[in-house]
This record gives C-alpha cells, sequence and structure tokens, in this order.
C-alpha cells in the first residue's frame, strides 16, 4: 500500500474487486493496486477523494471535494477517464452517508435530509425524496429504501418500479 500513496496521506477506504484494490489519496489520486501491492493504474480527478469507494459492476463510485463542493463520480474499474460527475449543490453530499446502489441507480443523500436517486450509467438524477435531518445512513432491499438521520430517526419509502 506504500506504493499507492505514494507519499501522500491515503484518503479513502480500500475497495476490493476480485485480486485489485483501489485507494484514493490526499493528491486527488485514486490508483489500482494488483495482489503484490504494484501500481497498475493511477487517474488524476478533479478535488481531493474522500470516504468510502464503492465498486459497482464494472465501475467505482468515488466522492470527491472540489473547492468545497462534495461531487460523485463514477470511474470505470481501469480507471482510464471520469464517466461522470454528479454535484450537490452546497453543502453537497453527506459526508456520514455512502451512495447506495439499488438495481440501476446509486442513492446519494445530502446534509439537507434530501436524498436522490442517481442513473448507474449517467448519473442523472431521476427521483428525490426527503427526510426531516441530516442523512447519515442508507440501506434498503428489494422494495424499499432505508433511510437513518443523525437525530436518530428512520424512515421507509417504497422504491419506484424498475423500468
Amino acid at each position: 500500500m506504500v506504493a499507492a500513496g505514494a507519499g501522500r496521506r491515503v484518503s479513502t477506504s480500500v475497495a476490493v474487486v476480485g485480486n485489485t484494490a483501489y485507494v484514493g489519496d490526499a493528491n486527488g489520486r485514486v490508483h489500482q493496486l494488483n495482489d503484490t501491492g504494484a501500481t497498475d493504474a493511477t487517474l488524476q480527478v478533479e478535488g481531493i477523494v474522500n470516504f468510502k469507494l464503492v465498486p459497482v459492476g464494472e465501475s467505482l463510485l468515488v466522492f470527491a471535494n472540489e473547492s468545497g463542493n462534495m461531487t460523485l463520480k463514477s470511474l470505470p474499474l481501469t480507471l482510464d477517464r471520469v464517466r461522470w460527475t454528479q454535484t450537490a449543490p452546497r453543502p453537497g453530499w453527506s459526508s456520514f452517508a455512502w451512495p447506495y446502489v439499488w438495481h440501476d441507480y446509486v442513492v446519494v443523500g445530502r446534509e439537507s435530509g434530501q436524498f436522490f436517486g442517481l442513473r448507474l450509467t449517467t448519473g442523472e438524477p431521476e427521483w428525490e425524496g426527503k427526510v426531516k435531518g441530516s442523512i447519515a445512513g442508507i440501506g434498503g432491499d428489494e422494495s424499499s429504501l432505508y433511510l437513518g438521520t443523525s437525530n436518530g430517526t428512520l424512515c421507509g419509502y417504497a422504491l419506484p418500479v424498475v423500468r
């Protein structure tokens, strides 16, 4: 893992897909490491990558802080480009709630209590809702979405029909 940090502070969780690990650093780079720990690929993204990296299919979901705006990015596992970026209005996406993947959507929440279902393929918003309090956790099952707030409330919602 030292090779991944290249002397910089690691600023994300480690995501593992098969024999490959992914990690972000405080200089806005996401690194792909093979099973020997050597760096196979590095992608520089706008902003500082933070928090949890979320692998989904052939993609990696990454939070990045771009000049005070929290963005969500989708990167291919090859780390050869940024597929899409979705920026939340200030104060941004909630740093307490990791992106939650449900069918063809990634669900993200804001500290204001708003939550959005973004298309995994494009990052475009498809639906939204709001809870009272800052979103602290997101989960669900086949038909329902559950949002926990920092004030201790748990809210459940029936999700839209999958197209």
